[in-house]
Parts: structure tokens; C-alpha cells; sequence
């Protein structure tokens, strides 16, 4: 699975899908359109769940966004151990002084 580039985002069509990544929860998400006067703000839904993702001046934005033609599961899955893992070294440091 391919992950996108803000270039990218900025310029999906209608109706495309993509899988977001934020720390540990992965959703499907299909392109709705950029906001009315912020193009740089786009429209995502699934469903009743709607959300927006802005990208800014330096092409950054929250998550990670990967390409959904096709479904890697093995992929996710180890995108998903991936942060988990992250998270994990996080506990040890703040709660177990590093161990």
C-alpha cells in the first residue's frame, strides 16, 4: 500500500478512498472535497463519521494516509504493531525511568 505525499492529498477526486493512520487506529476514509474558501482543508467520510485534515504551507498533516484500491492487511497489521511498539517504548521511559 502506497502512503500518500501532502501533493497527493491535495489532489484526490471524489469518491477515492485511502486509509488514515493515527497512532493506533486505522480507518477507511473516502475523499469528499477540499472546504468552501480552504483548499488546503479536506473532507473525509465514512458513513455517519466525517472528518477534515488540514494540510499546511510546509505540506504537513496529522496521520498518515495511505492509498485504498487495495486492502494489504498483513500491511496495516504490522502498521498497527508499529505504534503500538512506539507506544509501548513511551510507557517504559515516563512510567519504568527507561526500562
Amino acid at each position: 500500500m502506497k502512503e500518500y505525499t501532502a501533493e497527493e492529498l491535495l489532489n484526490l477526486k471524489y469518491g477515492q478512498k485511502v486509509y488514515r493512520l493515527i497512532d493506533t487506529e486505522i480507518r477507511k476514509l473516502y475523499f469528499v472535497a477540499p472546504v468552501p474558501h480552504s483548499p488546503r482543508t479536506l473532507i473525509f467520510v465514512d458513513g455517519s463519521f466525517h472528518t477534515h485534515v488540514y494540510v499546511d504551507k510546509n505540506n504537513t498533516f496529522t496521520g498518515r494516509f495511505f492509498d485504498g484500491t487495495i486492502y494489504d492487511s498483513k500491511f496495516i497489521g504490522n502498521l498497527i504493531i508499529e505504534a503500538y511498539q512506539k507506544n509501548i517504548e513511551v510507557v517504559k521511559e515516563v512510567y519504568l525511568d527507561g526500562k
